[in-house]
């Protein structure tokens, strides 16, 4: 019958302490090269993104329509102002002729409006989203109102709080593709997040 020795304590001991150093270290090493969220690198893409924009309704009888935006300042900059080109279109994809500045009865409806914000505020990795937005039908003479489903907003020009100004290459593409022309329902529906980004060497 074949023998087996037992191994001495002082070896177990130390095999023991030698398995437990060996297995910390694996362990580190894994952690050091692993792809969690401690160790993804942190994104350097300047990005400013219209996370949505739709139509909402002050409540009460005489409550009006109003268009809600929520939008990201993704940039390491405060945003100062902007210049924003928005669109209107029925549920049908039909873009919409409508009074942008219900104030103004002498304004004529139309399918654009550009909105100029000189005292934004938005501040750097800060998200806007306030109670409230651009009303429409202030007068309730615009009938047209009532039949927007969907609203598109693109920024034709940012400015930030150290003074650059980020003018919008893509602004007059965007214009050319949707004003005045019907645009299938599915892309309106995923039209947002809207992300615009920044390249600050080409910013003024």
């Amino acid at each position: 019958m074949t023998k087996h020795k037992l191994m001495p304590r002082t070896a177990v001991l130390i095999t023991g302490i030698l398995a437990a150093v060996l297995l910390g270290s694996a362990l580190s090493a894994a952690a050091n090269t692993g792809t969690g969220a401690l160790n993804e690198p942190v994104s350097s893409e300047q990005t400013v993104i219209y996370e949505n924009v739709e139509m909402r309704r002050y409540e009460g009888k005489s409550g009006h329509p109003y268009i809600h935006d929520i939008k990201t300042n993704g940039t390491d900059r405060g945003i100062a102002g902007f210049k924003q080109g928005k669109l209107a279109f029925d549920r049908d994809g039909n873009p919409l002729k409508i009074d942008w500045w219900s104030l103004d009865t002498d304004l004529e409806y139309e399918y654009f409006y550009l909105y100029e914000d000189d005292s934004s505020g938005l501040a750097a990795g800060g998200t806007e989203d306030v109670f409230g937005g651009w009303s429409l039908n202030l007068m309730g003479n615009d009938d047209t109102a009532a039949d927007i489903s969907y609203i598109l907003y693109c920024d034709k020009q940012i400015m930030f709080e150290d003074g650059t100004v980020w003018d919008n290459p893509d602004f007059e593409s965007w214009l050319s593709t949707y004003c005045g022309k019907k645009t299938d329902v599915k892309v309106l529906e995923n039209y947002y997040p809207y992300v615009e980004k920044i390249d600050f060497n080409d910013a003024k």
